[in-house]
């Protein structure tokens, strides 16, 4: 999914959902923190989980919305592609 997708998609959910991923065990990690290279926009999962503000606040200043959604799960070497979303109880699971 590219950045310009994942905002467009955002956009109508609740500002205070958390941010999250579901694993393919049905672990639920929080994802805290999102780095940016010149391709992609990485999340990586932590122990407080961002927020869609949090997310949405520092997404929305950059300028190429063509970047690739990836997020690196703590037992992966290579980070994973998102591919869409699934709401959950005030949480929003990238897929």
């Amino acid at each position: 999914m590219q950045l310009s997708d994942f905002l467009q998609l955002l956009k109508p959910l609740n500002p205070d959902w958390t941010l999250a991923i579901k694993t393919s065990k049905h672990q639920i990690l929080p994802l805290s923190k999102v780095t940016l290279t010149q391709k992609d926009c990485l999340f990586t999962t932590g122990t407080h989980a961002m927020t869609k503000r949090k997310a949405l606040s520092l997404l929305q200043q950059i300028h190429d919305k063509n970047l690739v959604i990836l997020v690196q799960l703590p037992q992966k070497q290579e980070p994973i592609p998102i591919y869409g979303l699934q709401i959950g109880t005030g949480q929003i699971f990238l897929r």
